[in-house]
């Protein structure tokens, strides 16, 4: 499953959604399974897992989505990381919107 938030400068979230992981049982580092992906989670501009898969590179190097890797297997805690980062990733999500792609994935 994928869990959508908005995130704010504030420290605030809000849950928007859970969508389905629909590329869940594709091999990893396949392009069909990149493109799946991209496809459910179109109108966001972070992904966040707990480890750096083929595509999280790729997703880097070549889109608009940011990627973030994060140490805790939970979403409380993954939202507490992302928090205490968000100046450091809204500027990668700024600097991506203006057209820029680079292989940067923080590690929180």
């Amino acid at each position: 499953m994928f869990y959508v938030y908005d995130l704010f400068e504030d420290a605030e979230h809000v849950f928007i959604e859970k969508r389905e992981n629909a590329g869940k049982s594709m091999d990893h580092a396949t392009p069909d399974k990149m493109k799946k992906i991209l496809g459910i989670i179109a109108d966001c501009d972070v992904l966040v897992a707990t480890r750096k898969s083929p595509n999280f590179v790729n997703i880097a190097h070549k889109t608009r989505y940011q990627p973030v890797v994060v140490k805790v297997p939970d979403m409380v805690g993954a939202l507490v990381q992302l928090r205490e980062a968000f100046d450091r990733i809204y500027e990668y999500v700024a600097r991506r919107k203006a057209g820029e792609t680079f292989d940067i994935i923080p590690e929180l």
